[in-house]
């Protein structure tokens, strides 16, 4: 299992920091995600915000979604 987080440009250092002290490897930690729909289509569950462009986004690659 490995894990891709988006956190933000204020987030992104304790984000790394809590993830380092979980897990050894497997996590990505970005500031923005630029293609999100090929992050999408890569996942095999994504936890979002409810936002109309991410639902109707995710309803197109037909990913199991928590909002």
């Amino acid at each position: 299992m490995s894990f891709f987080h988006q956190a933000g440009k204020l987030d992104i250092e304790i984000t790394q920091k809590k993830y380092s002290e979980l897990l050894e490897d497997n996590y990505e930690v970005v500031p923005f995600i630029s293609d999100m729909s090929e992050a999408f289509a890569k996942a095999s569950l994504v936890i979002a915000r409810a936002g109309a462009l991410t639902v109707s986004e995710l309803i197109q690659v037909e990913r199991p979604v928590i909002f």
